[in-house]
């Protein structure tokens, strides 16, 4: 890792065309550049900005190039990711929203990144799905010194949230 000063300048900086991410899914496995991500970012980033100009931005997906893609449109926007677990629960919506119910009334979302499946829940904030994405979208990139906000499992009590700053989360990553 380089001399980057936000999360943002640490993935667009350097050479972006090596593989940076690979993901598997059984025995497939796929790889994914810098660039190729970046690029998704925007495009989240862009649909993110057309709802509200987000000073949170919930992230509830699988684990995957969406879920990287929608943590960094945060950071592009100068918006604090607020990265959510994917359900374990099974059933009704009710049963997701429920689960995490305790969570959402601490991070304070202003929109929420999620699957076409997951947008069907009232949240109580605009949802944005990868489908409503446009291909070569941009959108002005900001800055906030604050990276994300990460909360606790919430085993032994409420979880409790902790704001991570982009120069603790570049320590952590380098």
């Amino acid at each position: 890792m380089g001399t980057a000063s936000s999360l943002w300048s640490e993935l667009t900086e350097g050479d972006t065309h090596l593989p940076w991410l690979i993901f598997h899914a059984g025995a497939v496995r796929t790889s994914f550049t810098r660039a190729q991500i970046a690029t998704r970012a925007l495009e989240w980033a862009a649909a993110l900005s057309r709802r509200v100009r987000p000073f949170r931005v919930g992230v509830l997906l699988p684990n995957g190039p969406d879920f990287v893609a929608a943590f960094f449109a945060a950071q592009a926007l100068g918006a604090v990711a607020v990265p959510l677990p994917w359900p374990v629960v099974d059933g009704a919506p009710e049963r997701l929203i429920e689960s995490l119910r305790p969570v959402l009334a601490r991070a304070r979302l202003d929109v929420l990144a999620t699957t076409s499946g997951c947008a069907t829940i009232d949240w109580g904030v605009p949802v944005i799905t990868a489908e409503s994405l446009t291909p070569g979208q941009t959108v002005a990139l900001s800055n906030n010194p604050h990276a994300f906000m990460q909360f606790t499992s919430g085993s032994t009590g409420d979880p409790r949230g902790a704001v991570i700053s982009q120069r603790a989360a570049l320590g952590s990553a380098r």
